[in-house]
Parts: structure tokens; sequence; C-alpha cells
């Protein structure tokens, strides 16, 4: 079975206490366990695509060779304070995953 991605959380220090990595490798997505464990409400998300050379450790993980093009995905979640409660950097498998928008004309 290929990988779909490989996944790095950064949090702050206050709510990086607060979890465990056995936690975050179950079934519930990281951001509804940091709410979950922190009572923290989440105001709204940035996010970020781009393509990178797959570092010897990304490649190891995805199982494909190393400096193939893959998408970095880097989000941000904020509180209602705005404040940042969660950063995700994901790389994804170049073969399983695209990225697709839908896009509307101005007016």
């Amino acid at each position: 079975e290929t990988p779909l991605l490989q996944v790095s959380f950064y949090f702050p220090p206050p709510i990086a206490a607060q979890l465990s990595a056995d936690a975050l490798r179950g079934p519930v997505q990281a951001i509804k366990l940091v709410q979950e464990l922190t009572g923290a409400k989440i105001s709204h998300a940035t996010q970020a695509l781009d393509a990178k050379n797959a570092t010897p450790h990304i490649a190891k993980a995805l199982r494909i060779p190393i400096g193939q093009a893959v998408l970095r995905v880097i989000r941000v979640y904020y509180d209602i304070d705005h404040k940042p409660v969660e950063l995700l950097e994901g790389f994804y498998h170049p073969v399983n995953y695209q990225f697709n928008a839908k896009l509307l004309p101005q007016n």
C-alpha cells in the first residue's frame, strides 16, 4: 500500500503539554483533539501549498526517490483570539494526491 502523506504537527507549548504522541496517532483528527482537550474554539485556518523536493526523510516515509517533487501543505489553525493553536506540515505523495479548486468569476 502506498502512503498518502507524511505529516508533522507543531503546537504552542501550553497545548503541546496536554497532548501525547499516542493520541495524535489515533483516529481523531489532531485539531479536534486539541479542541476536546483544551477547549479551544477555532475561528479559522490558513493554508498554503507549494512544491518541494523530497528530503531523505520524506522520501523514505512516502517510499519515493530522494529529490522527487511532492506537494507540501502548511495549515495553521487559529482560535477566536486569533492565536495559532496548531501548525500542520504535510507532504503528499505525488501519485496519490492532486489539488483541485473551483474558481468563480468576481462580479
